[in-house]
C-alpha cells in the first residue's frame, strides 16, 4: 500500500508556506490550498473538495481553535493529521515580539503555547525543520519526523556580481527587524560611516509606507529608530515572496551578515537566510552560539564564516572585506553545498518516503 493523496492546509505565514508546504506539494505531485509562489489560494469549496478527497492532510502553524476542530472532525472521517511547523511555538524571552506589549505578552502567550501543544498531542505525526526544534515537539507526541527546509533552484538566476568600488553588505529579513542586530548595533554604525563600504538593509517598510500601517510602525518602532539613524543605509523595502529571489539578486551583495540574539526562540529557527544568500553566491557570516546550537553551527566552516561575540564579529566580516577573490570562493562553495543538500528538486524524496510510511503504517 503507497502513494497516499497528500492535502497542504496553508497559514498566514507566507514565506514559510512556500517553503513548508508549496515547494514539495509540486515536486511530489501532491495537492494543497496554495496554487503559486503568490501566494494565492483556493475557493473554500475548492479545499473542502480538496480534504474529501485526500488521505494524509498536513496542517502548518495550527495556531487556532477552529484549527483544531476542523482536525478532530477530520480525524473522525478518517483522514490521518499532520502538524507541521519551522518555529517554536514558545513565546520565550527572546522571541522577537516579547517587547512589544508586556501584559498582552504575558497573557497570550501561555494561551497560544496551550493551543499549538493540543493540536501536536492529538495529531498523527509532527513535522518540522530541525532535530532541536523536533525535540521540544517530542514532549507532546513522539512520532516527529525532521524535514529541512530547502530552496527551489528554478527561483534564482545567474548571481550577479557588485563590480563598484564599494563592498556591500546585507542584513535582511528578520535579522534586521527583531533586535537581532543589537550586539552589534555599533560595528553597523562603522559600517555605514565607511567610504569603501555600502551597508543594506532589505526588509521593513519605509517612511512613506509606514503612516499607513500604525500597528507596524509601532511594532518595529526601535527598530526604525535605528536604521533611521544611519545617514548612508541604502534600504530595500519587503517585497512578495515571489519576488524576492530576484530582488534578493539585484542587490548585488559582496557579504550577508545574519546576527541572532542567543534566546530558546533563534535557537529553533532554521538556516533558511544562510540559504537564500548562498543561491546568490554570497558569503555569509552567521551568528554561533556558546552553546554550538544556532541553526548554522552545523554548516561547514569552508562554506560560512561564523561568529559568536563583537570581536569575532568584526574579524570574520573584516577579513571578507579585505579579499575579494576570498569571499567570491567561499560564495561559490556555498552555493554548491546548497544545491547538494538543500535542494527541493531532490530533497522531495524525503517528503514522499515520510508520507508513503506513515500511510501504510495508519492504514494497514
Amino acid at each position: 500500500m503507497s502513494n497516499p493523496r497528500v492535502y497542504f492546509i496553508t497559514s498566514p505565514y507566507l514565506t514559510c508556506n512556500y517553503v513548508r508546504c508549496f515547494q514539495p506539494m509540486l515536486y511530489a505531485g501532491y495537492n494543497g490550498a496554495q496554487t503559486s509562489v503568490w501566494s494565492k489560494t483556493k475557493t473554500n469549496e475548492e479545499a473542502i473538495k480538496g480534504v474529501n478527497e485526500s488521505d494524509i492532510i498536513v496542517f502548518h502553524r495550527p495556531d487556532k481553535i477552529y484549527h483544531q476542530k476542523a482536525a478532530i472532525a477530520m480525524k473522525q472521517a478518517g483522514k490521518i493529521v499532520v502538524f507541521d511547523n519551522d518555529d517554536t511555538a514558545y513565546l520565550d524571552r527572546g522571541h522577537p515580539f516579547d517587547y512589544i506589549d508586556d501584559a498582552d505578552y504575558e497573557e497570550k502567550a501561555p494561551i497560544y503555547r496551550n493551543i499549538i501543544d493540543n493540536f501536536i498531542r492529538n495529531a498523527d505525526a509532527v513535522t518540522t525543520t530541525t532535530e532541536f526544534l523536533a525535540q521540544e515537539y517530542r514532549k507532546h507526541n513522539p512520532n516527529v519526523t525532521v524535514l529541512p527546509n530547502c530552496v527551489d533552484p528554478e527561483d534564482w538566476d545567474e548571481p550577479l556580481k557588485n563590480e563598484g568600488d564599494k563592498v556591500r553588505i546585507l542584513i535582511s529579513g528578520s535579522a534586521a527587524y527583531t533586535l537581532d542586530f543589537k550586539h552589534i548595533k555599533d560595528y553597523l554604525i562603522e559600517l555605514d560611516a565607511r567610504p569603501d563600504v555600502q551597508l543594506i538593509m532589505f526588509g521593513l517598510w519605509g517612511k512613506h509606507k509606514r503612516s499607513q500601517n500604525p500597528e507596524v510602525e509601532r511594532r518595529y518602532q526601535k527598530e526604525f529608530a535605528f536604521w533611521d539613524s544611519l545617514p548612508n543605509l541604502e534600504h530595500i523595502e519587503w517585497v512578495e515572496i515571489g519576488d524576492y529571489p530576484k530582488a534578493l539578486n539585484e542587490i548585488r551583495a559582496d557579504i550577508q551578515i545574519i546576527p541572532r540574539y542567543e534566546s530558546y526562540f533563534n535557537k529553533a529557527k532554521s538556516n533558511l537566510k544562510f540559504l537564500e544568500a548562498s543561491m546568490c553566491e554570497v558569503p555569509c557570516v552567521v551568528q554561533s552560539f556558546t552553546t554550538k546550537d544556532s541553526p548554522y553551527d552545523g554548516i561547514p566552516d569552508n562554506v560560512c564564516k561564523k561568529a559568536e561575540d563583537v570581536l569575532q564579529w568584526r574579524s570574520q566580516v573584516e577579513e571578507l572585506i579585505a579579499n575579494k577573490e576570498f569571499r567570491r570562493n567561499i560564495g561559490m562553495l556555498a552555493k554548491n553545498y546548497v544545491l547538494e543538500n538543500f535542494n527541493i528538486q531532490k530533497n522531495y524524496k524525503q517528503w514522499v518516503s515520510f508520507y508513503d510510511s506513515l500511510f501504510n503504517k495508519l492504514k494497514k
